[in-house]
């Protein structure tokens, strides 16, 4: 109900506390139960807080950095500090777990640092890459224009 009520721009960051326990969303007897501080899923507390629009660019970024994560897959490798971020990743999004906020919790703090660490080890790896293919075309070109000047 609370979606319906500001489907676009939503109730506005950490107002569902403040919302939920009006009548219109409920009865009034089990507020304590109905209302806690948040839905528990960050999905619908972004829908409900932040609207349609608010969620959607949530997603979207989240979309971009899954495909990111799947796109580089072949550079992961072994690498067990990577696979454990992406394993964080996949566990902190999955979207229909039950969830901590997204706006009011420390552990958001942690999320965030941890996301940080997981693109900066992929642009690394994606860097280490380039500079293999780059040496590599060095080589080629080099032994293409000895093989020619031998001639």
């Amino acid at each position: 109900k609370m979606i319906a009520d500001a489907p676009l721009f939503g109730s506005g960051i950490r107002n569902f506390k403040k919302k939920c326990p009006e009548a219109k969303y409920g009865p009034q007897d089990n507020i304590e139960q109905r209302c806690a501080i948040h839905p528990h899923n960050f999905y619908l507390e972004l829908l409900v807080e932040t609207g349609l629009i608010g969620f959607l660019l949530i997603v979207l970024l989240i979309g971009i950095w899954s495909y990111r994560l799947f796109r580089l897959f072949p550079l992961w490798g072994y690498h067990p500090v990577i696979i454990g971020l992406v394993i964080s990743f996949i566990i902190s999004f999955w979207p229909i777990a039950p969830t901590r906020s997204f706006f009011n919790n420390w552990r958001e703090a942690l999320l965030w640092f941890m996301i940080g660490w997981l693109m900066a080890s992929l642009r690394i790896l994606e860097n280490q890459k380039k500079v293999k293919h780059e040496k590599l075309y060095f080589y080629f070109k080099f032994i293409l224009i000895k093989l020619f000047l031998l001639k």
